[in-house]
């Protein structure tokens, strides 16, 4: 549902999702995802236009190939979190693209993915883990945060209730 300061309207577009549980803002346009009809979608809105869904506005979908954990923008590009998988979106001219992160790593907790010192965390199957930027240009590392406290966070991850966990970052 979008309020433009008076009013509520809900979009709606042949290229809208009825129940999505993940938003955020990429490049000017509207992404959602996580929608329990389809887990795999990641749709978006027409640019700069919230409640523009139609695909002749500019609107559309992206099929990431597995159930969306998470979408999360960093460093110009917006990453798609999965169980076991990443990809991340991307622009090219006036199109977003899909591209391979990794297809042995995923998301476990949606609700973990957080921006922290300049790095993405999340916690994975084996652990936190990062997405961080390097010195070169365009390349990332997912490195393992967590090695100090290794047991502890896999027994964590084999007992939750991994839909239920939450984060926030607590500055200070």
């Amino acid at each position: 549902i979008v309020f433009d300061g008076t009013t509520w309207t809900q979009p709606t577009g042949d290229q809208s999702i009825d129940d999505p549980k993940y938003i955020t803002v990429f490049k000017n346009t509207i992404f959602v995802s996580g929608d329990a009809t389809f887990p795999q979608l990641v749709v978006y809105s027409a640019p700069n236009d919230e409640s523009l869904w139609t695909s002749a506005g500019g609107a559309g979908q992206i099929n990431a190939g597995f159930e969306v954990k998470q979408i999360k923008p960093f460093r110009e590009e917006l990453y798609i979190f999965g169980e076991t998988q990443i990809k991340k979106i991307v622009v090219s001219g006036t199109d977003f693209v899909i591209q391979d992160v990794t297809k042995n790593i995923g998301c476990v907790a949606g609700d973990s993915v957080q921006e922290i010192n300049g790095d993405l965390l999340f916690l994975s199957q084996d652990g936190f883990r990062t997405i961080a930027g390097t010195e070169r240009i365009g390349d990332i590392e997912l490195g393992v945060q967590s090695k100090n406290i290794q047991q502890d966070v896999t027994a964590y991850i084999l007992n939750a209730d991994l839909p239920s966990v939450n984060s926030a970052v607590v500055r200070r």
